[in-house]
Order: structure tokens, then C-alpha cells, then sequence
């Protein structure tokens, strides 16, 4: 009776695995899949939104010397934190550019959205005035 049991835990188990496995394998081939909204457009698109964020850093940079002295520093790193985000989004266009098959292209892509998204959340951080405090 406990060989019984046993051989029927070490099958659940097994099965159990299986079943991970195919979930996990079905997920990865869904993925695969470029999305179908993407096309040349859509990469045009994030071309051109670097080029809008370069301008926005541009401004941030002149309006530097306007910041009081200590919020200066804080405002630098996150300005060399957007060129790098910046720099890795046209990486990531080139990156898409450059892919041979629609695997590479939907990770460049997905590269391109988050790292768009990690741009503009450093460029509104910036836009936010350190120095307003508000009382609650």
C-alpha cells in the first residue's frame, strides 16, 4: 500500500511537470508572436520620440541653472540618466531595424515601449519642481 502511494505521488509529480512545462512552453510561443500593430510606422514613431525627448533634455539643461544649488545634482544625474535611456532607445530602433526574424523584432520592440516608458517617467520627474513641498 505505501509503494502504491508512492508510485502515485512520483506520478502526480511527473504530471504536474508536464503540465508546467506546456503552460509555460504555450505562453513562450504566444509571445513569439510581433504584435500586430507594429510596423515600420510604429518604430518611426519611437525615432521620433527620441527625438522630441532630446529636445525636452535640451531644455531641462538650460533651465539647470534656474534650480536652487542643492536640487542641482539630483537634477544632472536624472539628465544623464534620460540621454542613457534616450542613447538605449535608438539602440533599440536600430535593434529592430537590423532583425532578421519577427522573434528579434517583437523583443526589440518590447524594448522600445519599456524603455520609452522609462524615459518619460525620468523626464516627469524632472518636470516636477524639486524644491515645491507641499503641507498636508
Amino acid at each position: 500500500m505505501n509503494t502504491l502511494f508512492r508510485l502515485l505521488l512520483v506520478a502526480f509529480i511527473a504530471l504536474s511537470g508536464v503540465l508546467v512545462y506546456v503552460v509555460v512552453r504555450q505562453n513562450r510561443a504566444r509571445s513569439d508572436y510581433l504584435v500586430s500593430e507594429v510596423s515600420a510606422d510604429s518604430i518611426i514613431a519611437y525615432e521620433d520620440r527620441a527625438d522630441s525627448l532630446e529636445r525636452v533634455t535640451e531644455i531641462l539643461e538650460a533651465d539647470l541653472p534656474s534650480l536652487r544649488l542643492l536640487d542641482q545634482p539630483a537634477a544632472r544625474f536624472r539628465l544623464d540618466r534620460l540621454r542613457g535611456e534616450i542613447a538605449a532607445l535608438r539602440t533599440a530602433v536600430e535593434r529592430y531595424r537590423v532583425a532578421r526574424t519577427p522573434t528579434e523584432q517583437n523583443q526589440a520592440y518590447r524594448e522600445c515601449i519599456l524603455l520609452y516608458g522609462r524615459a518619460t517617467g525620468i523626464c516627469d520627474a524632472l518636470f516636477v519642481e524639486p524644491s515645491a513641498e507641499t503641507d498636508e
